[in-house]
């Protein structure tokens, strides 16, 4: 998801100079950038994650010391990219005209 949005933005006009851009093509990639920025966070959230489940894989089940840690750093790792990426998608005001 994040490619393709990469792509259609690039397309459509991030990256250029405004002065050459219409106002259909400047709104459309801003919507495309907006779309590529949360779902970057939501893949930096898997990614942790991934890391994080295959930590627990290698630590043995009777330290639970390590595994309550681990499991409390996939969490706020969870918590804290959903609140990043929230915060990024509430920054643009009106949030519904993107």
């Amino acid at each position: 998801m994040k490619s393709t949005c990469a792509i259609e933005g690039a397309s459509t006009g991030t990256g250029r100079l405004m002065k050459d851009l219409t106002p259909g093509s400047m709104m459309m990639a801003l919507r495309f950038w907006w779309i590529c920025y949360f779902s970057y966070c939501l893949t930096m959230i898997d990614a942790k994650v991934s890391v994080g489940l295959s930590v627990l894989r290698y630590i043995p089940i009777t330290q639970k010391f390590y595994r309550f840690i681990t499991h409390v750093v996939i969490y706020t790792s969870i918590v804290m990219g959903l609140v990043y990426g929230l915060l990024a998608t509430f920054q643009c005001n009106p949030v519904p005209y993107f």
